[in-house]
């Protein structure tokens, strides 16, 4: 709840809805940001030019991790996003996941290049996991020179998410990348078992 009015979000779907004609009073104003960012760890065995990560190795605690959600929950926190370095890296990420997602209502999602993914990883988090966002930046050539990884690989990636969760590409756009974007999309979508698609949208009509 803020001054917009009463925000209503499914993580599930990814729904939000806003019933902006219900009034709020300020002491009822939710206290915590509306999404939760974290980089678990810095460890990555990717070395992308681009890439502002930090190389030295360190890890967040697991039971400070969760007791961040669980208090941010409590004051109106809708979702947490995992990243990092890469967080399949991070220790027991899978049971921090289902975690977060039995002790909070927050949604819980991850950024990830992939090439860590396992059908063993993938099935142990899945009814706590809501959306992933896959890291691809080019096709082809392209993304083997910035990524240092056979293209053939993180398309497997996405091809193992499908059962997962919804999943979206999060891609750098570059001089290298930018006109590529539209096969990007086409590959993907042709080699995923369930094609990459929007996960939070948001209804906006007249509450009569």
């Amino acid at each position: 709840m803020s001054a917009s009015g009463v925000h209503l979000f499914d993580r599930v779907s990814g729904m939000n809805v806003l019933l902006d004609e219900v009034p709020v009073p300020a002491e009822r104003f939710s206290r915590a940001p509306q999404y939760l960012s974290v980089a678990l760890t810095n460890a990555c065995e990717l070395h992308c030019p681009y890439c502002y990560a930090p190389k030295h190795a360190a890890a967040l605690d697991r039971e400070r991790v969760l007791a961040w959600a669980v208090e941010l929950d409590a004051a109106g926190c809708l979702g947490v996003g995992f990243g990092g370095g890469e967080p399949t890296a991070y220790r027991r990420f899978a049971q921090l996941c289902s975690d977060i997602a039995q002790s909070t209502s927050m949604a819980v999602t991850f950024t990830t290049h992939g090439h860590r993914l396992t059908p063993e990883l993938v099935e142990s988090p899945r009814a706590a996991v809501h959306f992933v966002r896959l890291s691809v930046d080019g096709v082809g050539a392209t993304y083997e020179r910035l990524r240092s990884r056979p293209f053939a690989a993180v398309v497997q990636a996405a091809r193992l998410l499908g059962p997962l969760a919804p999943f979206g590409i999060n891609a750098v756009i570059n001089a290298d990348t930018v006109g590529q974007l539209d096969d990007l999309g086409r590959r993907l979508r042709a080699g995923a078992a369930r094609p990459p698609r929007r996960w939070a949208r948001s209804e906006r009509q007249r509450v009569s």
